[in-house]
């Protein structure tokens, strides 16, 4: 099972995995994705069950459009689309996103560079960039988040979750229900009164308001909740703009005709339930009743419907407040998020995206500029890959066409850039160098013959990845061994033909987990909510401190689990993960450059957590039961590096062991003088926030210094 932690996390960098928004609105919306990690397991148990590559893109595309049964766990695939930045609440921005993880992820083309113009390299005019920018403007997040199958509600943690999440929305409902009653009154009995007033011309307003009851003062309060909810995805107020534009005189024609058509007319397309119970079959004469037919939709007493409706109302209400109500009214949606996103008993959930209500074609903006548009071009594929007769995507948004097209066995270059990923995983060098770009600005493929034919065998066997791995492992290529040849040291300087296995320096996720594992602390469990990477007093000193704080019940859990599962900050990341060339967790990234700096030797010196679990490796009950020191020695050697210590190493670990002698501290020495090797008090904590005020022993410092080791970083 842990196949699909390694390989998974190669491709949560091509699909800038995250679990915070990034650049978000703190005014309108929460920091946090607190279901991300659906998401993320979705790919280990792809990994792991060598799902199709093919099925692989067509779930995180269109997994809502394909035939699932009972299973709806595929629809966690659809945080590929929905985790990206938020880019301050800029649609275009986040569609731009979703092109370039789609188009960068899958087809190695850098379609995004069209965004203003046509490509300057790459057979990619503006009007297919705005081709695939018709598909995902007619893609939404879905407010509704679904409940994988699978989870147990009988349980005393889903009971206490239940109980923690009543309180915060018990308080979220009064905060709301103030704000909402200072910027729209009272909004359930009297939201007909204020549509109608809406319509009228001012002098009209007074006293008709004063009449019914109502404020003059919240008119343009309303014309705002108006328009922001025609466009949202609740769409409460779609029904009214269409039908406030109907003349009068043809009014109970024309109203007739959309109320007999609510679901098929595009303009009222997927209404809520309540909807089409109060609105169906109604014959309203004139607005004024539609507006009573709204003050009774507003009014209904079904708690579901106005669970929504306060919460749309609310956040409307929040953004027109002053900044105290609003901050204490996204506060509570923040510890609600960050509940769902720790407490064990959860439920877990997908980031479902789901067509708009009516789906259409995109204009292309002159120089990208949204306010200035030109012609109207369909949605489809790109032409370089389809030819310029390919057929328009009318089926929804297209996403569901999309991802065949780039899924057919017809369109090869889906084939070759996954197979130039992985060949880039087990060598450390793509046979394209570049493997986010295959177009005219990459370097053409050292080995062309053999990446066509690595890429037709993957489509003939079924896209399957495990059996690409397996004809690689095979072969004589990678079976070679490190040293280089130096014959071809001047002929072949960086090995692009492979004469030798390159030396590989390990990333950090799986260098961490190598040190937790040889310490026998590494939690194994597959799958779950993400842990705190985090170490010592190092957690205080990061910008989201104050936020751990304002929400203190519900932190992170601290297990020593796989660095796959910790909680990835895209706008804090953790200093350990850049000084160790993390890939960028806003961008699509299939390839991490290797940097060599300082501050990656100081981190396995001077890490709470390599110096615990230094301690640990020589705590560990087989360790204990080794007698002698050379035996000793080759313990550690077959534990570390999987191999028997040559006759210097055994000399050298002996010379070492020598300048300590017994103590009652550590396991049993310290140093003779301080002139020989420095006596080092370890005052921080280690993982979780554990005190470890121990000097290390002479064993721990051995373990310690063979963990800070290139043999112990590198892959020969």
């Amino acid at each position: 099972p842990h196949y699909g932690e390694r390989w998974g996390r190669y491709w949560l960098d091509v699909a800038r995995y995250s679990d915070t928004k990034g650049q978000f609105n703190r005014r309108r919306e929460t920091s946090i994705y607190p279901y991300a990690w659906t998401y993320r397991d979705y790919v280990i148990d792809a990994f792991n069950s060598d799902k199709p590559y093919d099925q692989f893109i067509r779930e995180q595309l269109a997994a809502d459009k394909l035939q699932r049964g009972r299973d709806n766990h595929p629809l966690a695939a659809l945080g590929f689309l929905s985790l990206g930045d938020h880019f301050n609440g800029n649609a275009n921005d986040v569609i731009n996103d979703r092109i370039d993880v789609v188009s960068k992820g899958f087809l190695a083309l850098t379609v995004t560079c069209a965004r203003c113009h046509d490509h300057r390299f790459d057979p990619v005019p503006q009007s297919d960039y705005y081709s695939l920018h018709g598909i995902f403007a007619s893609t939404t997040e879905s407010p509704a988040k679904p409940l994988l199958s699978g989870f147990d509600t009988n349980t005393p943690a889903y009971s206490e979750y239940l109980r923690d999440r009543s309180d915060i929305e018990a308080r979220k409902v009064e905060v709301s229900s103030n704000l909402i009653a200072t910027v729209f009154g009272d909004y359930r009995r009297l939201a007909g009164v204020y549509l109608f007033a809406t319509t009228m011309a001012p002098k009209d307003q007074d006293p008709y308001l004063k009449k019914n009851g109502g404020d003059p003062d919240l008119v343009k309060n309303w014309q705002q909740l108006i328009r922001i909810g025609s466009r949202r995805d609740l769409g409460v107020f779609r029904l009214w703009q269409a039908l406030q534009r109907i003349p009068a005189a043809r009014f109970p024609e024309q109203a007739r005709r959309i109320l007999a058509n609510l679901n098929k007319d595009e303009r009222t397309r997927n209404l809520p339930q309540p909807f089409l119970d109060i609105f169906s079959g109604q014959q309203p004469r004139t607005l004024a009743e539609v507006a009573s037919l709204y003050g009774f939709l507003f009014a209904r007493a079904d708690a579901a419907w106005q669970a929504q409706l306060l919460n749309f109302v609310g956040d409307v209400a929040a953004n027109m407040a002053p900044n105290r109500a609003k901050v204490r009214y996204f506060g509570l949606r923040e510890q609600a998020d960050r509940l769902d996103l720790v407490h064990d008993g959860a439920p877990p959930r997908a980031m479902l995206m789901v067509d708009t209500p009516a789906p259409k074609d995109s204009p292309v903006f002159i120089r990208g500029e949204s306010d200035n548009p030109g012609a109207v071009v369909p949605r489809r594929f790109l032409e370089i890959l389809s030819g310029p007769s390919r057929p328009a995507f009318t089926n929804g948004s297209g996403r569901l066409q999309l991802a065949q097209a780039i899924a057919s066995p017809a369109n090869p270059l889906t084939a070759r850039v996954m197979v130039n990923r992985i060949w880039e995983h087990h060598f450390g060098e793509g046979l394209v160098t570049t493997p986010d770009d295959f177009g005219n600005q990459a370097s053409p493929p050292s080995h062309p013959e053999l990446l066509d034919w690595l890429a037709s065998r993957f489509v003939k066997e079924g896209w399957s990845i495990k059996k690409l791995h397996r004809q690689i492992l095979l072969s004589n290529t990678y079976r070679q061994g490190s040293d280089p040849d130096p014959a071809y040291a001047t002929k072949d300087p960086a090995n692009r033909y492979l004469s030798h296995m390159t030396v590989r320096r390990l990333e950090f996720e799986p260098l961490r987990d190598s040190i937790l594992y040889a310490s026998g602390k590494l939690d194994l469990t597959v799958g779950g909510k993400p842990v705190d990477l985090s170490e010592g007093t190092h957690k205080s000193d990061r910008k989201g401190a104050a936020m751990l704080e304002r929400f203190a019940r519900y932190r992170l859990s601290t297990a020593e689990r796989r660095s796959i599962y910790g909680f990835i900050d895209r706008q804090d990341l953790l200093e350990v993960l850049n000084t160790f060339d993390f890939a960028n967790p806003s961008l699509c990234s299939g390839k991490r450059y290797e940097t060599t700096v300082p501050q990656q030797a100081l981190y396995l010196m001077n890490s709470p957590l390599v110096v615990e679990q230094a301690r640990n490796i020589v705590e560990r009950p087989d360790f204990r039961a080794t007698a002698g020191e050379e035996e000793r020695i080759r313990f550690l050697y077959q534990l570390l590096f999987q191999r028997l210590p040559l006759a210097d190493e055994l000399q050298l670990g002996k010379s070492f062991l020598a300048q300590w002698v017994p103590s009652e501290l550590g396991d049993g020495a310290q140093p003779q003088a301080a002139g020989q090797v420095r006596k080092r008090q370890r005052d921080g904590a280690g993982p979780g926030g554990k005190a470890s005020p121990k000097p290390l022993g002479s064993w721990a410092e051995y373990a310690h210094a063979l963990l800070m080791t290139s043999e112990m970083s590198f892959v020969r």
